[in-house]
């Protein structure tokens, strides 16, 4: 069974920041047994196709940072192959309720960005801008996700997010292989 890592990075990654083609390029190399892809946030028919056609029945990770978390919750409700999703301080414009994420997947870890005042940065301006995804439910509530993070980070900080724990688990934990920094 191959074992698909797929990324999907929010607005501007793929021109400005490269915050997640960065640590998917880095992932990648490290870990050359998986079948590593990384996506757009405005490639949601790719990811689609993808998981549609040569991913399906393999075991299916999807990571989403920002808008890219958004078009991972969006591609969930026509894909139902995906094992785990790591969704990245998600943002997005016309925004799936909690409770359709949910039905859409098994294993679900999320993080969401709310920095203290004194550490926020311009990224927190742009995501909520953008449309930033309220907090989910609580663990133990209807539609929540299997585990959630509220991080005192910034927007951008992707790569914090990813390390961050509750209960002893992190997206990058829950990602497998060898981990990025």
């Amino acid at each position: 069974m191959t074992i698909w890592k797929i990324f999907v990075g929010g607005g501007g990654d793929d021109w400005f920041s490269h915050i997640v083609e960065t640590y998917h390029a880095e992932y990648a190399k490290m870990n050359p047994d998986f079948s590593c892809r990384c996506f757009s946030w405005t490639e949601g028919d790719a990811i689609r196709a993808l998981l549609n056609g040569e991913a399906k029945g393999g075991n299916v990770t999807l990571v989403g940072h920002s808008y890219g978390g958004d078009t991972a919750f969006w591609v969930l409700r026509d894909t139902p192959n995906v094992d785990l999703l790591v969704s990245i301080d998600p943002v997005g414009r016309f925004q799936r309720s909690w409770a359709a994420i949910r039905a859409d997947v098994g294993l679900w870890f999320n993080v969401r960005a709310e920095p203290s005042s004194d550490n926020r940065s311009f990224d927190d301006t742009i995501a909520w801008a953008g449309r930033k995804y309220p907090r989910p439910p609580a663990i133990g509530q209807p539609n929540a996700p299997n585990h959630s993070v509220i991080a005192n980070r910034t927007h951008g900080d992707f790569r914090g997010m990813m390390r961050d724990t509750v209960g002893g688990v992190s997206g990058r934990m829950l990602l497998g292989g060898h981990h990025v920094g």
